[in-house]
């Protein structure tokens, strides 16, 4: 299995920001330790940029990549309807993609990602209704997913 990892830093911390290098090697030495994984690359991002990401979709896209390594949800992608359509578009690939995200525990693709994604689903659709002065709501193919 061709296993990627995934980092967003700050910008503005200078010593994580530094630490790039050192994150890529922990990443590497982790991924290669499991005898079934097959390192594939390390992609990252410093602040707001999104090159890195923009690449590891590519990766993914054209089938170098099984599954990425990244350290929590949100540094993946900020906000709940964007995690949620990107991890749809990469299980939709065949073979799927899948994300494993450290702090949560949790790999989409799974039935616990699954019931992830109905529980958000069902407290967005609820905040909007609630509080649609803080809320955006973002409308991909007809349906609505909103960003608090």
């Amino acid at each position: 299995m061709r296993v990627a990892a995934y980092r967003r830093v700050s910008a503005q911390d200078i010593e994580q920001a530094t630490s790039v290098a050192l994150l890529a090697r922990s990443c590497e030495e982790r991924i290669r330790r499991c005898r079934r994984y097959k390192f594939a690359g390390y992609y990252f991002d410093e602040g707001d940029s999104r090159a890195g990401f923009e690449k590891l979709m590519e990766a993914a896209e054209s089938g170098q990549i099984d599954r990425i390594e990244t350290r929590s949800a949100f540094e993946f992608i900020e906000n709940v309807g964007d995690l949620i359509q990107t991890a749809s578009r990469l299980n939709n690939l065949n073979p799927p993609v899948r994300i494993h995200f450290e702090n949560e525990g949790i790999t989409t693709g799974t039935a616990e990602w699954e019931r992830c994604v109905y529980f958000l689903m069902g407290f967005l659709e609820s905040a909007c209704r609630h509080s649609a002065k803080n809320c955006q709501c973002l409308k991909p193919k007809e349906e609505s997913l909103c960003r608090i």
